[in-house]
């Protein structure tokens, strides 16, 4: 792993995909900003969740926020 942009144009393409997903806006600065992914193998999907602030565990995300599900075989075909 290396040090990577998250905001700005030259941002990660992983962070692009994260934040086009889960919310748009810049990322916060000094680990503020978390996503959460949380994949089901035998569905093929993951639900990805976005959490701006304070420390916040898996359980909690995924009980409290309105994942967004991507399907993963369908982004599979259109790579």
């Amino acid at each position: 792993m290396e040090k990577v942009d998250v905001n700005g144009q030259q941002k990660s393409p992983v962070y692009q995909f994260l934040r086009q997903t889960a919310g748009d806006g810049d990322i916060r600065w000094n680990f503020n900003t978390k996503f959460i992914v949380h994949c089901h193998d035998n569905e093929g999907t993951c639900e990805i969740t976005r959490h701006d602030g304070g420390f916040v565990t898996s359980a909690q995300a995924l009980r409290s926020a309105q994942p967004k599900k991507i399907d993963l075989n369908q982004m599979r075909s259109e790579l």
